[in-house]
């Protein structure tokens, strides 16, 4: 299990910014930069190009 699932499965503690069925938006702990996000699926990806379109979708909306 990665650390992200982990961070999912609350297993990990986050500062979260916001949460949905989808994905989880949480604070960095090594920020590049001060407000440095991470928006993670909560469904387990192989890789970028493993998503599907509906939930790569939902990424970029709660992004913007």
């Amino acid at each position: 299990m990665d650390i992200f699932c982990k961070i999912i499965n609350n297993e990990i503690p986050s500062y979260t910014l916001y949460e949905d069925e989808i994905v989880k938006v949480f604070l960095d702990v090594n920020p590049n930069h001060n407000g440095h996000t991470l928006i993670v699926p909560k469904k387990h990806y192989q890789d970028f190009f493993d998503i599907d379109s509906k939930t790569l979708e939902h990424i970029f909306k709660v992004a913007k």
